[in-house]
């Protein structure tokens, strides 16, 4: 399943007013989330597609057709992306992405998710265009992270040693 939402940028707040997606996530398996940013009569707004899943409903449907109740229902397989060579890395972009939420007062899964983390670290993107090749990592979050994000992936490159 899917949802669309627009999102204001609140000036009293000094963000974007992400409460409603907050709440809406609140009982959900979040599968994936893509934003864009767009600009409409000079107003900057934040749309974000939501895939996702409704616990409970999906739980019992697993049930109800013979699955086991420790089956995994969320998506983990941005873990086989990370290896020892590249753990250090992803720790210190996690460690980022905290900050960077905490600064912006948003949940951390709207900087980046896991998964997108892990593609990074994966893919040690070089280059704009190569970080912009990330699924999920759209024009809004190319223009607000994409040069901290190379940065960071390079300091921290010429910190570990050479293999």
């Amino acid at each position: 399943m899917f949802k669309i939402f627009t999102v204001e940028f609140s000036i009293s707040l000094g963000k974007f007013d992400d409460k409603e997606i907050i709440n809406f996530l609140v009982n959900k398996n979040l599968v994936s989330i893509k934003d864009y940013l767009v600009e409409r009569n000079n107003e900057p707004y934040l749309v974000f597609v939501i895939t996702y899943t409704n616990s409970d409903k999906d739980i019992k449907t697993n049930i109800k057709n013979g699955a086991s109740l420790n089956q995994k229902t969320k998506d983990e397989s941005w873990k086989e992306l990370i290896t020892p060579d590249n753990e250090p890395i992803f720790n210190t972009l996690r460690s980022w992405r905290y900050e960077m939420s905490k600064k912006e007062g948003v949940p951390s899964y709207i900087v980046f998710t896991n998964k997108q983390l892990a593609e990074i670290v994966s893919k040690k993107p070089a280059s704009l265009n190569q970080l912009s090749q990330i699924d999920g990592i759209g024009p809004g979050k190319m223009q607000k992270y994409g040069t901290q994000v190379l940065d960071l992936i390079s300091a921290k490159q010429e910190e570990m040693p050479s293999a």
